[in-house]
């Protein structure tokens, strides 16, 4: 894809757009759409009539040619289309471009080295052996959390100076309270997670640590998992049926994003205990419709939560239990952090984002 910003040629790779609840699919279809409203900006019509990617196919057909065109087809065009700067938004850059085209990659987060159990065999391997290269030839990098810009520092010092951080924002709209006919559960209380179930979301130890918190609680919150199937054998159903608790846990998948802020409006909280998350888009999602957060106590996530949450050591299933029952029993904290959720949730905006990405776009570009 080429965009025009102030009359520089921006060549992108758009493939995360065949994602639909992707993290980096919203992070770039955020962007997108605020440049949208900008005059300065033009973009190819094959963006306005929607996505670029491959929707509707097979989820790993789709990730094969995202990073066939990462890697090599959007750096031989890019001898073609001759832009002034190529931006790589999800971790890698071409293996070949010009020498005259500026380069700038996102990086999201550096999970093949923090927590490298938590992701597929062939994901770990490419970021291992592709995200230094697009760093070292980058003229800038942009991360979304002084978290990942740290992480990047100790791997490869040299980036230092050319790194950018622009963090993430919500982008639902603002629900109305009550959820309404979603399963009823607006007439009860739950927690709720949001998320793929995959390792690197801690399902297991959740889920044993909400058995353990509301053993003796006949009138224990309702568990609610609203995501999609991923990978690593994560089958949150089979596990509530182990540890006894399926009748309390509910699994919702493929929600709209109005169904989806209304279901952490009517939360009691959400609930992220990640291993690792280099932003964790659901904390600021939370905090926007002015719910708290349970979150981990490493990586980004105490920097996203600010002081709308609690942080817990994912690592630990007493932890994570405790402070379930914190926030279920304490009303007064849990509206305390809901009060200081929503101003913490007003600091980040994708127009800020959209903007600061575009300023590093020209620069690398002149």
């Amino acid at each position: 894809m080429i965009v025009e910003l102030d009359n520089h040629r921006v060549a992108l790779n758009a493939g995360a757009l065949g994602f639909p609840r992707d993290g980096i699919t919203r992070y770039l279809r955020s962007i997108l759409s605020v440049w949208e409203g900008d005059d300065s900006v033009r973009f190819s019509a094959r963006f306005k009539r929607g996505s670029s990617a491959p929707l509707g196919v097979n989820r790993s057909i789709a990730q094969v040619r995202r990073l066939i065109s990462q890697t090599m087809v959007d750096g031989a065009r890019a001898f073609i289309e001759k832009p002034d700067v190529y931006w790589g938004p999800a971790h890698r850059l071409p293996l070949i471009l010009p020498k005259n085209v500026g380069s700038v990659v996102t990086v999201h987060d550096l999970c093949w080295r923090r927590a490298p159990e938590t992701m597929r065999t062939a994901g770990r391997l490419l970021d291992s052996m592709l995200m230094g290269r697009s760093v070292d030839r980058a003229d800038r990098v942009i991360t979304v959390s002084q978290s990942t810009a740290d992480d990047i520092v100790s791997v490869w010092p040299k980036a230092k100076d050319k790194i950018r951080i622009t963090p993430l924002a919500g982008s639902l709209p603002v629900a109305p309270s009550a959820v309404g006919g979603v399963s009823g559960r607006s007439l009860r209380r739950y927690f709720l997670f949001v998320g793929t179930f995959e390792p690197r979301k801690n399902l297991s130890r959740l889920l044993q640590a909400y058995a353990i918190a509301g053993a003796r609680d006949p009138n224990w919150p309702a568990l609610v998992l609203c995501g999609a199937r991923g990978w690593g054998g994560v089958d949150p159903r089979s596990e509530s049926q182990k540890l006894g608790i399926e009748e309390q846990v509910e699994l919702i998948e493929g929600v709209s994003d109005e169904t989806l802020a209304a279901l952490y409006r009517d939360a009691i909280c959400l609930v992220m205990p990640s291993i690792h998350e280099g932003f964790g888009l659901p904390i600021i999602e939370s905090m926007t419709q002015g719910r708290p957060v349970i979150t981990g106590n490493c990586s980004s996530m105490p920097e996203v939560a600010g002081d709308g949450g609690l942080l817990v050591d994912p690592h630990s299933v007493p932890a994570i239990a405790e402070g379930l029952r914190v926030m279920a029993k304490d009303e007064r904290l849990r509206e305390a952090l809901a009060v200081n959720a929503v101003r913490h949730a007003k600091q980040f905006s994708w127009v800020t984002t959209a903007t600061a990405t575009k300023d590093v776009l020209l620069n690398a570009a002149r």
